[in-house]
């Protein structure tokens, strides 16, 4: 009320704030959107490129087998019979490598599992391509 056009119920994070005003200014001023959407779409077909031959004669996939359907954001893959925490864990441990899970175990009822054919949550994993790379 009384002018203030905004008001929060407690303190807002302003360090998430500023952090997004600095990724912005870095996006829209010195690489530019589209360079930055051309970025990620490389970074995409590199990762596709490397799961599809790593795929050769072994259990691992893209979730998401169609090139064109997938997201230049992050790939999940799908590694059947494969103990992917194990994974997750070396690869936190022995390379300080962080190997988000499918990120929807938790929501996964148990005896659930195959709320959507071919995927429970627990033989997959995600890899981003939204980051910046040293030439």
């Amino acid at each position: 009320g009384g002018g203030v056009p905004w008001t929060s119920p407690g303190t807002p994070p302003t360090h998430l704030l500023l952090g997004l005003a600095a990724a912005l200014d870095i996006i829209l001023r010195e690489q530019g959107l589209e360079q930055t959407w051309e970025r990620h779409e490389a970074f995409a077909r590199a990762v596709w490129a490397a799961v599809d031959a790593w795929g050769a004669g072994a259990p691992i996939r893209c979730f998401v087998p169609e090139a064109e359907h997938r997201s230049p954001v992050a790939t999940l893959i799908k590694m059947e019979g494969v103990d992917v925490m194990r994974l997750r864990q070396w690869c936190r441990q022995e390379a300080n490598l962080l190997l988000p899970g499918a990120g929807l175990g938790f929501l996964i009822p148990p005896g659930e599992e195959n709320f959507q054919e071919g995927f429970s949550g627990h033989d997959a994993f995600r890899i981003g391509h939204m980051g910046h790379a040293n030439p």
